[in-house]
């Protein structure tokens, strides 16, 4: 969860990142990435919510950008 609440990001065993926009009560999907490389096992919010970072089973850190992701 993005700490304003308003953003959650989830991880899924398909290798995507979703990213959802709390709005009227409810998670409405934004957009969906693709990871190339491994399976996403942790995702969360940088202490300043500008990035999303990701753990991969590869053990690799990877970091989004929520404003272009």
């Amino acid at each position: 969860f993005l700490k304003a609440g308003l953003l959650i990001a989830a991880a899924s065993a398909d290798k995507n990142i979703y990213l959802f926009k709390f709005q009227d009560g409810d998670y409405q999907k934004l957009t969906a990435c693709k990871l190339e490389n491994g399976v996403p096992v942790s995702v969360n919010f940088s202490e300043d919510s500008k990035k999303i970072v990701i753990c991969t089973n590869q053990r690799k850190l990877l970091l989004l950008d929520p404003v272009t992701f």
